[in-house]
């Protein structure tokens, strides 16, 4: 079975810069949103999607208005909330998020991620060659303890240049793992700050840009 990478964030690469430094107390994490974390799925299948796929063309994807990223595609909060999951948290970290041999075993099947991406378009009205502007993305990526369901799930344009799009996400992605596995930042204020716009994540944690 053949694994990919999601958005092109190399997750195994991640947890290899940041494994180093990483130790049992970090900072206060903030509480996330009701919408991020509240109601966690099962255990990690890389076999199945969790949660119910909205109904083809009832999501719509939004913009960004802070000063970082303005402009920047968001996805439709009904839709893709950013749910988690429970095998990653704080009280983990060492042994998960921050563990290269754990997070090589969080790839998805090829084929699995084909069969969900078909379904993401659909929701948010992707249509035909459209579709080839833009690449399957976990809101809260896996290294952070996004869930593999539905409602993690969204459409995020490659962008036009290699600063905008897939490319600046997967880079914010990278530097909040580091962030969280170094001790400057709590994963679950790194949950939020993508939840509440990820353009925006680094600088609502006063975090260096990459």
């Amino acid at each position: 079975m053949r694994s990919i990478v999601v958005a092109g964030i190399a997750l195994v690469s991640v947890v290899a810069a940041c494994t180093s430094g990483h130790g049992s107390a970090g900072k206060p994490s903030s509480p996330p949103t009701s919408s991020s974390s509240s109601s966690s799925p099962a255990k990690w299948n890389p076999a199945a999607i969790s949660g119910k796929v909205p109904s083809p063309g009832s999501c719509h994807l939004k913009k960004a208005t802070g000063r970082e990223g303005a402009g920047d595609a968001l996805p439709d909060p009904a839709c893709t909330p950013g749910l988690t999951t429970t095998d990653i948290s704080v009280t983990n970290l060492s042994a998960t998020a921050c563990n290269r041999e754990f997070m090589r075993k969080r790839t998805v099947a090829e084929s699995v991620t084909a069969a969900v991406s078909k379904a993401v378009w659909a929701a948010y009205g992707i249509k035909g060659p459209e579709a080839a502007g833009y690449v399957l993305d976990y809101l809260v990526p896996v290294s952070l303890g996004g869930a593999l369901d539905y409602r993690n799930l969204w459409p995020l344009p490659k962008g036009p240049s290699p600063a905008a799009g897939a490319v600046e996400k997967a880079a914010i992605d990278k530097a909040l793992t580091q962030a969280v596995c170094s001790n400057h930042a709590g994963i679950q204020a790194a949950q939020h700050a993508l939840v509440r716009e990820w353009p925006t994540a680094l600088v609502a944690l006063r975090l260096a840009k990459p």
